[in-house]
């Protein structure tokens, strides 16, 4: 990512609006956030579920999303990593206490079971494949899902 992150916001002009950089792949992570917003663009890190907080939270301040993998990457279909939502939660915490408004993404095995408890523990962006697509009515999924984010942000989180 560190070389590549300018070939990817060149080649996509103008519609490249957010780059995401895997943290476990990028030997020079500040510099190359700094490199994408140099370029006008939202830049993110993304961080795998072994991984802990503490490789992000000098960069914290200085990107648009964190990416909270609640899934091991690369294998559709996986089940929800229960033990993502601590660190959801700890996130959440940390931005707040910074007073800053970095987006918190969550992506793998996000379903109508558990979108609540990502929304309730500070998530603001969901990704759900297999939990929309797995589902007769993708339309009725949608809306509950929805639903169940509302009834979070109803219940203390503020919406974002």
């Amino acid at each position: 990512p560190d070389e590549f992150a300018e070939v990817f916001i060149e080649a996509g002009k103008p519609f490249v609006k957010l780059v995401t950089i895997q943290v476990e792949s990028c030997k020079l992570l500040y510099s190359t956030i700094t490199k994408i917003r140099s370029h006008g663009v939202m830049a993110g890190v993304a961080l795998n579920p072994a991984t802990p907080l503490s490789a992000v939270e000098e960069i914290i301040p200085y990107v648009d999303l964190i990416l909270v993998m609640t899934v091991e990457p690369g294998f559709a279909g996986q089940e929800f990593i229960r033990s993502s939502i601590p660190k959801i939660r700890h996130l959440r915490s940390i931005i707040d206490r910074l007073d800053i408004k970095p987006l918190v993404e969550v992506d793998g095995g996000i379903k109508l079971n558990n979108i609540k408890e990502a929304a309730d523990a500070g998530a603001d962006v969901f990704v759900s494949g297999s939990g929309i697509f797995k589902t007769k009515n993708y339309t009725e999924t949608i809306q509950e899902m929805r639903n169940q984010i509302r009834d979070a942000e109803a219940v203390g989180r503020p919406p974002r």
